[in-house]
């Protein structure tokens, strides 16, 4: 009995912890935002002198070299026709998931509200799983995919092909969801900056950040939120990538309930059953004062069982496949990374010792893979389970 007390405090714990991960600024009154700009402690687009602009601005008026100053000359790409939530009425916490969602979901034209999508997607403060988002698109009618380890070259892709990118990164210490939806590039065809709307940095405007800074943002953002994290949940510059709408058509994937990315299946096991379980407790539990203030009327006990289920069934892959898996990829890619600098270095013996450093990299890299790889098959079988037990109960 105590140990089962033990791991149902465990899980309870875990889930909490994600509730609270993601704070925006949808959380905060009109009037905390302002006190904190007067004062300074956040810069708007406009006190910056940000040459970010909105979508109409940036197809009108591009930014040429001539109008720049030579230390940061650019030119500006076509910024997609977005002009971010339909009905955005800053309620919600940890709502950047639906913020994107919302904001994806009116630049192709639906006419679901942000009111709507939080009463839908999040009604009780949970940063919401990559998989959720994903799933509650295609519900929808969006057409969507999404992958780990990516590139700033696949976000110009993304919007190249006219479509906004969603991605993961790290607000100040926590897990925050923001909408790509153009980039500015320099005199020689890199990425300078990327323009974006979101929950926390471009409220209700477009912001502007520089591509190094999102790079150190977009790169293992829950890792800033808490050690465990980025090691339990190794989202690594994570992009969502909408398709526009769907046709009809058979998707085997979907049919059979199977993860929307293998890569990171046992990660979205984990993310899926902890929303699972907050949503079952029916209430928002971060604007609780005391756990005097839990209502137990409210709390969906199926629901919240078996998102129990879902993240205790994620812990044995994760803990011998996972994280070992992960911990050897990782180590094999310094190691090949060491092997590649010897080498440039010149000489005989550098050249043997950076090609032998190289290939054992590469072998313990391929190694972790596999590793990661047999834990995330596990999690695809067990969570398509858990997937149909959403869609029948239409949690």
């Amino acid at each position: 009995m105590k140990k089962i007390k033990f791991i149902l405090t465990a899980i309870t714990a875990f889930s909490i912890l994600l509730s609270l991960s993601s704070p925006s600024f949808s959380q905060l009154s009109i009037k905390d935002l302002n006190t904190k700009i007067n004062a300074g402690d956040i810069v708007t687009d406009a006190a910056a002198g940000s040459k970010s602009s909105s979508s109409s601005e940036a197809a009108a008026e591009p930014s040429s070299p001539a109008s720049s100053s030579s230390s940061s000359t650019y030119s500006a790409a076509s910024t997609l026709g977005s002009i971010g939530p339909n009905g955005y009425d800053h309620s919600g916490s940890n709502s950047c998931g639906q913020y994107a969602t919302s904001t994806v979901f009116n630049f192709y034209g639906l006419d679901e509200t942000y009111p709507v999508t939080l009463k839908n997607m999040n009604p009780t403060g949970s940063f919401t799983a990559p998989d959720r988002i994903v799933d509650y698109w295609k519900k929808n009618g969006i057409s969507a995919n999404y992958k780990n380890k990516c590139s700033l070259d696949d976000i110009k892709k993304q919007l190249d092909g006219g479509n906004p990118a969603v991605c993961l990164v790290d607000a100040d210490g926590t897990g925050h969801w923001i909408t790509i939806i153009g980039y500015n590039k320099n005199d020689d065809g890199t990425i300078k900056s990327f323009i974006m709307r979101d929950s926390y940095w471009g409220v209700s405007s477009n912001k502007e950040m520089p591509a190094g800074e999102f790079e150190k943002r977009w790169s293992k953002p829950l890792a800033a939120t808490h050690p465990a994290l980025g090691v339990a949940l190794s989202y690594d510059r994570l992009l969502i990538a909408p398709e526009g709408k769907k046709g009809g058509g058979f998707n085997i994937k979907d049919i059979l309930n199977l993860p929307n990315n293998f890569s990171t299946a046992v990660n979205d096991q984990l993310m899926n059953g902890a929303n699972q379980f907050v949503l079952g407790l029916g209430q928002d539990v971060t604007k609780l004062k005391s756990i005097k203030d839990f209502d137990f009327k409210k709390v969906n006990l199926p629901r919240t069982i078996a998102g129990a289920a879902e993240v205790l069934t994620a812990l044995p892959p994760k803990l011998m496949f996972g994280i070992p898996g992960s911990a050897l990829t990782e180590s094999g890619g310094v190691i090949k990374d060491f092997g590649d600098k010897l080498s440039k270095k010149g000489g005989v013996l550098n050249k043997i010792a950076g090609g032998a450093a190289k290939g054992a990299g590469t072998a313990i890299s391929a190694a972790g893979k596999v590793i990661s790889g047999a834990g995330n098959a596990v999690s695809s079988v067990v969570d398509s389970g858990f997937k149909s037990l959403r869609k029948i109960f239409n949690w």
